[in-house]
Order: structure tokens, then C-alpha cells, then sequence
């Protein structure tokens, strides 16, 4: 079982995220697989961003919010082949770059 998957308790099957790519459409602020086929996360928020800090501003935030969103799959998966290559080191960032992986890999409850 590779490290982006988990088990189900349950019933036993791996748990993976959907798979990338993953695209943003700002037209209806959602982020989908690329292929179109697959919702991954609609982008809320627009009212109390507004509210805070202006509709041309929170316009822009949410589109942001919907590019890094969508830039989950390819990160991780960068993420992941760094920490390949600097793994048997110690520092601060390695550690920082092996919580990162771990809060995008560990099983949810």
C-alpha cells in the first residue's frame, strides 16, 4: 500500500484521494477533476468575504482559494519525491515537509 493510501476499518478497502489533475472553474467556484467528471470541492466563503473586504477583492480571494485547491494533487505528490530525496536528513524543513505529507495522508475519522 503506497503512502497516500489508508484502510478502511470497515471494510477494509485503501482510501485514496481523488485523483488528479484536478482543475478550478471560477464560473462556478469548484474545483473538479480535469476530465470535468468529478466535483472535488465547491469554494464557499463569498458572502463573508465580501462583507470584509469588498466584492472585487473577495472575487479574487476566492479564486485563489479554488487555484490552490486545485494545485492539492500535484503538491502532494512533489512534496512526497522531496521527502524521497531528503529523507535521512534532519533539519527543520524535512520535518516541516514530513508533517505537511502526514496531514495530507492520514486516515480521517
Amino acid at each position: 500500500m503506497s503512502e497516500k493510501e489508508s484502510v478502511d476499518a470497515a471494510s477494509m478497502h485503501p482510501i485514496v484521494h481523488t485523483p488528479g489533475p484536478w482543475k478550478y472553474h471560477d464560473s462556478g467556484s469548484i474545483v473538479m477533476t480535469a476530465d470535468g467528471q468529478m466535483s472535488v470541492a465547491d469554494i464557499r466563503g463569498f458572502g463573508r468575504l465580501e462583507k470584509d473586504f469588498g466584492l472585487s477583492a473577495a472575487i479574487k480571494i476566492m479564486d485563489k482559494n479554488g487555484q490552490l485547491i486545485s494545485a492539492a494533487p500535484d503538491l502532494l505528490a512533489a512534496c512526497q519525491a522531496a521527502l524521497e530525496e531528503v529523507q535521512f536528513f534532519s533539519h527543520g524543513t524535512v520535518k516541516q515537509l514530513a508533517d505537511a505529507v502526514s496531514k495530507a495522508t492520514e486516515s480521517v475519522v
